[in-house]
């Protein structure tokens, strides 16, 4: 896009290291939000689904009037389903985080 606005062209190695020094810098403040996300009185949640590099995944949402967080998490195959480690419902996110 800056090349075609301003005519300014950017190297892939550079707009790698751009988003690994973003990712890390808002690592904190992002675990805070979903923190605070979760142990609010009320909170509204959603989840939809779509794909990254041609594979399904799910994308839950937790939002208040004042923030939002995004939980995305790749769809276990048939084989795994509801046994990869890696993949939790966001009822249980709230549930281990609430302790309920």
């Amino acid at each position: 896009m800056l090349n075609e606005l301003a005519g300014l062209a950017i190297s892939p190695g550079t707009l790698q290291r751009a988003v690994r020094v973003t990712a890390t810098r808002l690592e904190v403040p992002v675990n805070a939000i979903r923190d605070a996300l979760v142990a609010a009185p009320v909170a509204h949640a959603d989840e939809i689904s779509l794909r990254v590099n041609g594979n399904l995944h799910r994308l839950p949402v937790l939002s208040t009037n004042r923030l939002t967080a995004y939980f995305p998490q790749p769809l276990p195959s048939a084989q795994t389903w509801g046994r990869s480690p890696g993949w939790v419902r966001l009822v249980d996110v709230v549930r281990w985080r609430t302790g309920a």
